[in-house]
């Protein structure tokens, strides 16, 4: 997180999952094969992000995260 400049964020909870069963992160590289990964999900300090998602395989490679607004909230 800090190699990205982000702080202020505290884990709030780790999933062990397994692919292809749930989300698709393998996909666009043609490995179809099963795997596990954890989602390491964040919650900021900031109100103007609210979670971060990411993806750690199991040899600790993260899955670099690709950081996309998300529409204003109403209130």
């Amino acid at each position: 997180m800090e190699k990205h400049g982000l702080t202020g964020f505290g884990l709030e909870e780790a999933k062990l999952w397994r692919y292809p069963d749930a989300i698709s992160i393998y996909i666009a590289h043609g490995k179809t094969e099963r795997r596990f990964y954890y989602q390491l999900t964040y919650r900021s300090e900031s109100p103007a992000m609210d979670l971060m998602y990411v993806y750690v395989l199991l040899d600790g490679t993260v899955v670099e995260p690709k950081l996309t607004p998300t529409p204003d909230k109403k209130p």
